[in-house]
Parts: C-alpha cells; sequence; structure tokens
C-alpha cells in the first residue's frame, strides 16, 4: 500500500470507479453535481489530499481534510472497489496518517450515510466517536484532536 499526493487524475479515476456505497452517498448531497464534479471539488477544497494505491499503482481510495471555521476540518474518503480487497493494509496505513490530517485543527467531523458499512468502520477504526443527531441519512461522528 502506497500513499502519495492526491491529482486530478484520481478524481477522473475516482468518478469512473467509485464503489457502489460511494456513489450512492455522494448521489445524497442535494446538489445535483455529477461524481467528477464533487471529486474534484473535495480534492481543490481540502488541505490535505491524499491517494492510496496498491504495490502496482492500482488506486484504492482518495481522502483529505477541507477547513471549517473554528479550528474545524471535515475529514473525507471516496474509495474504489479494490478497498475491499486490501481492507487490513488500508485500515493499517490510515492508522498514522490521522496525525498528519489533524494538524492545525481541535476537531475533525465527518457525516457519512448511514448505509455506507465501510465507512462507519474506518471513522470507528481512526478513532472517531459517533454522534446521533437523529438524522434519518447521515450519521456525523467526531474525533477531538
Amino acid at each position: 500500500m502506497n500513499l502519495r499526493p492526491a491529482t486530478i487524475d484520481d478524481c477522473w479515476t475516482l468518478a469512473d470507479s467509485l464503489r457502489s456505497k460511494d456513489l450512492q452517498e455522494l448521489s445524497l448531497v442535494a446538489d445535483g453535481a455529477s461524481p467528477l464534479d464533487k471529486a474534484l471539488r473535495a480534492w481543490a477544497g481540502s488541505e490535505v489530499c491524499e491517494a492510496f494505491e496498491t504495490d502496482a499503482g492500482q488506486l484504492v481510495c482518495v481522502w483529505g481534510v477541507q477547513r471549517f471555521p473554528g479550528r474545524l476540518g471535515s475529514i473525507w474518503m471516496l474509495g474504489t472497489p479494490r478497498i475491499e480487497e486490501v481492507p487490513l493494509s488500508f485500515l493499517r496505513a490510515c492508522r498514522p496518517v490521522i496525525a498528519r490530517a489533524s494538524a492545525g485543527f481541535d476537531v475533525l467531523g465527518c457525516a457519512p450515510w448511514r448505509e455506507n458499512a465501510l465507512h462507519l468502520r474506518w471513522l470507528s477504526w481512526l478513532g472517531f466517536t459517533p454522534r446521533d443527531t437523529g438524522h434519518p441519512v447521515f450519521l456525523p461522528h467526531y474525533l477531538h484532536v
């Protein structure tokens, strides 16, 4: 598993090969933008944005952190089906990344779709705590850093 800065080409690759659940989660955001547009906006708006790839150079996922007021960072991840082929390698590689992701923030947050089990497990693995606000679709998670 390799980690490198994400590129605009990764956004194109993601848009063409998103995991089904990630594509469904993106469709729940009511702005009508295409998966490519959403990936490009996430990439361009992130202070940290990196790509995980297999040792063979195949894209596994792209993740990043966007800044919000009050030292709040919003962490996100979009994956390809390959993420389900290398789950342990992926999770092990994520732990050291969270320190870099949290630099300059007091809190990292994320509000994944309740049905995206992989995202929920990823956040749990990283130490995020769910905070059920009663929203029917999304389940906010927070990490105080």
